[in-house]
């Protein structure tokens, strides 16, 4: 099997590994679980929606030192900003994140995120590049929305298949 071909064959596999394994409802970018306009609901769900739209901006332009700050504290246990920074977004090169849903239950949400990537380990791509939904999980505390971190050194089964809000 020649190289490009074992490549399309990578990336045809990694596709459906990252639909199966980041499961999302399709969501129209920016669709809102209902709730009346300027009632606190409201108000939380939109400091969601800015706050995930922010770490998301932070991680396209590699700022990961800033995006850091945005993990939940008690999910980066045991992990310094070194090794967060080595584990973070090697072989793909973020291009955009559009916020989908967002559902919000006490201090747990569940977000809607639409990533348009591109793999750096070869040149066989769209030109516009990848483009994945997935849930993303956010937890409230001390007034603020915190990015549940999950490690890539982890199995599959550990991270995606386990809904962290349903502690």
């Amino acid at each position: 099997m020649n190289f490009t071909r074992l490549v399309i064959l990578c990336l045809a596999v990694t596709s459906f590994v990252l639909s199966t394994y980041y499961p999302a409802d399709c969501a129209e970018p920016g669709k809102k679980v209902s709730s009346e306009e300027g009632s606190p609901s409201s108000k939380r769900s939109e400091a969601l929606e800015r706050r995930v739209q922010e770490y998301w901006n932070l991680k396209i332009h590699d700022d990961l030192a800033k995006a850091y700050a945005y993990e939940d504290p008690d999910s980066l246990k045991g992990v310094k900003l070194t090794d967060y920074i080595k584990k973070t977004g090697s072989g793909v090169r973020l291009l955009g994140a559009e916020v989908g849903n967002t559902e919000i239950n006490g201090n747990d949400a569940k977000v809607t995120v639409i990533l348009r990537y591109l793999w750096t380990f070869t040149s066989e791509a769209p030109e516009k590049g990848f483009k994945t939904p997935f849930f993303d999980f956010w937890t409230y505390r001390n007034n603020n929305w915190y990015h549940i971190y999950r490690s890539a050194s982890k199995s599959t089964f550990e991270t995606h298949l386990k809904d962290p809000a349903k502690k």
